[in-house]
């Protein structure tokens, strides 16, 4: 707690010492009151960078946060490069809605200490919750920092990102593009834009490479910008930059060419694909259309350095995948035919995708996990973002991580080697047949998957009895009342005979204006599942599903003789629970929380995700 401080009198420098140490060994022992009152003694007659970081910890131990505040501040006053007293600035700040002075300290922060993660978390936290309807240039710095950072995860950053988009003066004729409501008005604005290197600006680029965008509107803008292009003759496809075509090609394989494309456009598409030879920017257009993996796209990609994401994601990327699903060993065998009819369901695309991660755990019912080397089964891993969080929140554990579906095996499993993890074993296996491997766990977590099963309750039968006495399980179902507008969709597509291939998707999606309500398209599109054809799939056309009400699942969790410990809410939601329910402080009692549901159905819209243990 002491450092390197200036030229004083050695007898006033002892004395300041013998406090410092006497704090810490308050601290050592908890003795908290005596630690601060000697810490301040200690500070008013040396200063330093620690004392004042500790002062600052101290005070908010005590919820004195106006005098933490000010200990903070001197903190980073005496030395800017505090990087965890920044952070502590950045909460204190946020908590008295002093917005824009606390993204500065997280930014500071995890600029100061980019290997912790949380800070990037804390950072983009805030910035998904900010929508605005004023241009605020403060927020499009934040963002466009976020964007340029690999190692902050900024999936949720699209709606907040086009906001800015819709109100950025620099972006105004984007906007006028956007107002079209059908192809011959967009062709024809397009055409007169006079100045179409707005489509090179850096911020629309940042969000067509790292954003899916949760917006009908944006969709229907790409999609008509993408038709015209294609359509178009080779003047308008000259005006666009090959760094444009790229990102926008991106763009829509990150959606997983959910786009709808006309009869037209497959025919210019055919066109264009058999020519003898294609330069770089028609080789971006054809990547608009799908996955380029015939030697004759791939050779061109490959010499072109311009094209260097076409590259990792039509080149390197399969071929990696390909590599690995020969190195994923089955541990079960798979034959119950509705787990072979799911299992084909994620097949077709590795799901869900993702980039980044936090190691963390999700919960203070998990902490028992970080002492020992806890046995941990993730059962239906999809791509293995539940399982490399964990293993890297807790790299003595051993992760076993199984999953029906070899594409996203192979796409976890090559995850996990790019950040280097060596502690998950990637097995492809069926839930149902797990009993036979002779293992238990300290932790179990199955995350949307149960409900799945032609009889979940079966499938949480096997995890029970893999499960330790002490154990805990991490469990999520789709919840009947948050899910009623996707139900009523579900049910439309089944009486309309739509299939759930690619095809059907983007056919029923084109037809969805004509078939629902307003509202009905409105709710379905408030989804981001909706904009990515595997994720779209698993919202509206899998082959097996459950919903459930909460008094469904405690008499699931009472015939396997478990007990319901906790939601992981958000902390209003639990707020606001607790005062409807004075006499369930632990928000423990499922029959209350269902009637809290039934006045609020939007509760749990991203799932019931809680925690289990078993019974004494």
């Amino acid at each position: 707690m002491t450092e390197a401080v200036p030229q004083i009198d050695p007898a006033v420098l002892q004395q300041a010492q013998q406090l410092y140490s006497q704090t810490e060994a308050y601290i050592a022992e908890q003795d908290f009151e005596n630690a601060l009152e000697t810490l301040e003694q200690a500070v008013d007659i040396l200063e330093t960078p620690d004392g004042y970081y500790w002062l600052g910890a101290l005070y908010n131990n005590f919820e004195r946060q106006d005098d933490a505040l000010d200990a903070f501040e001197n903190c980073v006053r005496m030395s800017d490069e505090y990087f965890a007293a920044h952070a502590e600035l950045g909460t204190l700040k946020m908590d008295k809605a002093q917005f824009f002075p606390a993204l500065h300290h997280y930014r500071r922060a995890y600029e100061l200490a980019p290997e912790k993660l949380v800070y990037g978390v804390q950072i983009t936290g805030f910035l998904e919750r900010v929508r605005s309807w004023k241009f605020q240039p403060e927020i499009k710095t934040m963002v466009t920092f976020c964007l340029s950072e690999d190692e902050i995860d900024s999936t949720m950053l699209g709606r907040t990102w086009f906001s800015i988009l819709k109100t950025d003066p620099v972006l105004k004729s984007l906007k006028t593009l956007m107002k079209q409501k059908n192809d011959k008005g967009f062709d024809k604005a397009l055409r007169g834009l006079k100045d179409k290197n707005i489509f090179d600006d850096g911020f629309l680029i940042q969000g067509l490479q790292n954003l899916t965008i949760a917006d009908y509107g944006f969709e229907q803008f790409l999609e008509r910008l993408r038709r015209s292009l294609l359509l178009g003759d080779q003047a308008l496809r000259d005006a666009f930059s090959v760094r444009f075509l790229q990102a926008l090609a991106v763009y829509c394989g990150t959606t997983e060419y959910i786009f709808y494309a006309t009869e037209e456009e497959n025919q210019a598409l055919d066109l264009l694909a058999n020519q003898d030879s294609l330069s770089s920017a028609e080789i971006c257009l054809l990547a608009c259309y799908g996955y380029l993996q015939e030697d004759k796209y791939t050779s061109v990609i490959t010499a072109h350095a311009e094209l260097a994401l076409l590259q990792k994601y039509h080149v390197d990327l399969p071929q990696q995948l390909y590599a690995m699903r020969e190195k994923i060993p089955a541990l079960t065998p798979i034959d119950d035919d509705v787990s072979r009819d799911v299992q084909g369901q994620y097949e077709e695309f590795p799901y869900p995708r993702w980039e980044h991660y936090t190691p963390a755990l999700k919960d203070q019912a998990e902490n028992f996990l970080r002492e020992g080397n806890p046995q941990i089964l993730v059962a239906g891993c999809g791509t293995g973002l539940e399982a490399v969080e964990l293993a890297t929140a807790l790299p003595e554990a051993k992760i076993l991580a199984v999953d029906l579906s070899l594409s996203s095996l192979s796409y976890a499993a090559q995850k996990a080697k790019e950040i280097g993890i060596k502690n998950i074993a990637f097995q492809q296996a069926d839930i149902l047949k797990l009993g036979s491997i002779d293992r238990t766990f300290d932790f179990i977590v199955s995350s949307g998957v149960l409900h799945h099963m032609d009889k979940p309750e079966d499938g949480l039968a096997v995890l029970t009895g893999l499960l330790k006495p002490e154990g805990r399980m991490r469990l999520a179902f789709y919840s009947s009342i948050a899910r009623r507008s996707v139900i009523k969709a579900q049910n439309l597509i089944k009486d309309k005979g739509y299939g759930n291939g690619a095809d059907e998707i983007r056919r029923f999606r084109h037809d969805a204006p004509q078939l629902l309500s307003g509202k009905e398209l409105g709710n379905l599109c408030d989804f981001r599942d909706y904009y990515l054809t595997s994720e779209c799939r698993d919202l509206l056309f899998h082959v097996q599903e459950h919903c459930y009400e909460l008094p469904e699942l405690s008499q699931m969790l009472e015939s396997n003789n478990l007990e319901f410990l906790h939601f992981y809410q958000d902390s209003q939601v639990m707020q606001k629970y607790k005062m409807r329910n004075m006499d369930d402080p632990e928000g423990r009692n499922l029959a209350h929380w269902h009637e809290f549901e039934k006045k609020n159905p939007d509760t749990f819209a991203g799932m019931y995700r809680f925690w289990v243990a078993k019974k004494p």
